[in-house]
């Protein structure tokens, strides 16, 4: 019914969502710190050695020199640099993904309930960050209303998620449309076109339970970060319990508002 929605967060603003990196770049994260570690005992060895007697400085192993006291503070110095400038970049190429819930048309707080009801919603998301990422994966995690089966809470594919909706009544370009945007994407830096995800109606938010994606993107370091947003959690309207929801697909309108009826409920 059309009263089981009303206006929340509003439409125009970044959505809440977590962000972790997930898989490093062995070669640019790993190896910094391995190459620091090594020149830092290759330093310390001289030094303990150089402050060794000189008869003691003739035997083995002391008599094994690595690099003299001045070259050695110099490649720790060096390496040192090279890490902290990694760490410094990778920060600055971290890809901050945003998402936004916004009305395929009109304005949002100039709707009625029963338009409200009705609306359509498109799920648009754009890199924020100040350089270039790629997409490696999407996924959804979809569950109808009184979902009963674990099945239904795994993380699908594209094409999976798009059948996974639709088992949950609702019909594909009337109620809802899923957009692919598979692996290879490319996400530009800042003002950057948004990409489209997803267009549904608030009648069949209602009819799931569960709505989450997973998105996988890769830096310009090649890390692997990870971010996650609950959908539903974060639709743009309150929803009330969806064990309340009706089916959709019926040509029927919502049903009208009753005032007398609410006002004999509400006493």
């Amino acid at each position: 019914m059309a009263e089981r929605v009303s206006g929340g967060r509003g439409s125009n603003a970044p959505l809440g969502r977590t962000q972790r990196i997930v898989k490093r770049n062995w070669t640019l994260s790993v190896l910094p710190w391995l190459a620091l570690g090594v020149a830092g005992v290759m330093l310390i060895w001289e030094i303990v050695r150089q402050n060794l007697p000189e008869a003691v400085r003739a035997q083995w192993p002391w008599r094994l020199q690595l690099l003299d006291l001045e070259s050695g503070a110099t490649v720790v110095t060096v390496v040192a640099a090279l890490t902290l400038t990694r760490m410094q970049y990778a920060q600055a190429v971290r890809p901050s993904i945003r998402f936004m819930i916004t009305l395929t048309e009109g304005i949002f707080e100039e709707l009625n309930q029963t338009d409200l009801h009705s609306a359509q919603w498109k799920l648009e998301m754009t890199n924020g960050g100040s350089s270039i990422v790629t997409v490696e994966s999407i996924e959804y995690r979809i569950a109808p209303v009184h979902a009963v089966s674990s099945e239904e809470f795994r993380w699908l594919a594209y094409g999976d998620a798009r059948q996974a909706i639709k088992a949950a009544g609702l019909t594909e370009w009337k109620d809802f449309r899923l957009h692919r945007a598979g692996p290879g994407l490319p996400l530009s830096a800042a003002n950057s076109r948004d990409v489209l995800l997803l267009t549904i109606t608030t009648a069949a938010m209602l009819r799931l339970e569960m709505l989450d994606l997973r998105l996988g993107v890769k830096d310009a370091l090649g890390d692997r970060h990870e971010i996650f947003l609950p959908c539903r959690e974060v639709f743009p309207v309150q929803l009330d319990s969806p064990e309340s929801a009706e089916p959709l697909s019926a040509d029927t309108p919502p049903a009208p508002r009753n005032p007398e009826a609410e006002s004999a409920a509400a006493a």
